[in-house]
């Protein structure tokens, strides 16, 4: 039990830590805005970034999902 607690404490820190990375982000986001205003390139990269960051992020949260249900199957099992 202490073992899942434990898994289930670090993972809601990871999902803290990715909302801190997001409004990090954000923050850069408009920095680069006010910054490169003539270059809206330099913007578009870091639009692209975070898009991936998110689809990244999304994609770790479906697969400690995936984990979980397999703990609680082998949980079954052993009982």
């Amino acid at each position: 039990m202490k073992y899942n607690e434990n898994q289930e404490r670090r993972s809601t820190g990871e999902s803290l830590n990715t909302m801190r990375t997001w409004s990090r982000g954000a923050e850069e986001q408009r920095r680069v805005i006010k910054y490169n205003e003539p270059g809206a390139g330099e913007q578009s990269r870091v639009i692209k970034y975070n898009e991936n960051q998110e689809r990244r992020s999304r994609d770790e949260s479906l697969n400690t999902m995936k984990t979980r249900s397999r703990g609680a199957e082998a949980s079954h099992e052993i009982q």
